[in-house]
């Protein structure tokens, strides 16, 4: 089962002041709550699956299945003026903006094995960055804009997925190995681009990126009360300050007992740093899916 991300077009405008809160999606809809659980409150906007804003808020990427292939559209903020960027049949996904949103990186399968490849914002040039031989997938472009962060595949090993985590340029060269032949589900930057969140089946590990080095790490769900037996996350969201870290835990059918429908419950989760602890706003354990931090 693979999650879908979640973002959404508008809560673009809010002030810069008050405590920060939480947007998810619930049922279709979109709330925010604040990271101890109080106040919640429905928000205004739509919710748009696999769509991801540019850096300077004028556009959209989002990834649809509805041709049979997953293929990146781009629109303007307000989900207008829709417009394909690929349109092959393969499967194109993934898409992550430059700081400058002038390109977009993404992950393809358009060669054989997926691997990562660059294009210009309105669809043209697109460039192969990465050719590993079982391919590479889910790049993350720092937000210095020099370098980028993506997950090479790897064989499975005793029915577990493993994979390493690389860091190189925006051309695809000066590849380094961050974290190898691991459990790697997840990563993403952080604000000011020199440290990296990673998932690591149920570890959260933060990295500094020019070490290399762990400075802190965490469990991630050893607290909610269901027998685990397969898990996801849907994405790692660094709050805009960099104090904490949200992130949903999916615990899928036959992992999670005496959920009502016995299907999976997402489980919105919230990482102090400085607190050095987890934070469940749900105290019943709603299902929740989060979308992104705003004050």
């Amino acid at each position: 089962m693979k999650l879908i991300a979640v973002s959404l077009i508008s809560l673009l405008h809010f002030q810069d002041s008050g405590p920060w809160r939480v947007v998810f999606e619930r049922d279709g809809k979109l709330w925010s709550i604040r990271e101890d659980g109080s106040d919640c409150r429905e928000e205004p906007g739509n919710v748009l699956r696999r769509a991801v804003a540019s850096p300077d808020g004028k556009r959209l990427t989002s990834v649809s299945t509805k041709d049979g292939d997953a293929e990146i559209w781009v629109s303007d903020i307000d989900g207008k003026n829709l417009l394909k960027l690929t349109d092959n049949s393969a499967m194109d996904s993934f898409p992550d903006w430059t700081p400058d949103s002038k390109r977009i990186t993404f992950t393809s399968n358009r060669t054989g094995k997926p691997q990562i490849w660059i294009m210009e914002a309105d669809g043209t040039n697109p460039t192969r960055l990465t050719d590993h031989p079982n391919g590479a997938r889910e790049s993350r472009i720092s937000p210095r804009g020099d370098c980028m962060s993506y997950i090479e595949i790897l064989p499975a090993r005793e029915s577990v997925k493993v994979s390493t985590l690389r860091m190189s340029d925006l051309s695809g060269r000066d590849a380094k190995v961050l974290i190898e032949n691991d459990q790697i589900d997840d990563h993403a930057w952080s604000p000011k681009g020199d440290q990296l969140a990673v998932r690591l089946g149920q570890e959260l590990r933060i990295l500094e990126t020019a070490t290399v080095k762990t400075i802190w790490s965490i469990t991630l769900a050893d607290k909610v009360p269901w027998k685990v037996a397969n898990t996801h996350t849907c994405g790692l969201n660094w709050r805009p300050d960099g104090g904490a870290i949200a992130y949903t835990f999916r615990f899928a059918k036959g992992g999670c007992v005496d959920h009502p429908d016995g299907t999976y419950l997402d489980v919105l989760t919230i990482v102090n740093r400085k607190e050095g602890r987890r934070i469940y706003p749900f105290k019943n354990w709603e299902s929740a899916v989060f979308v992104r931090w705003i004050r």
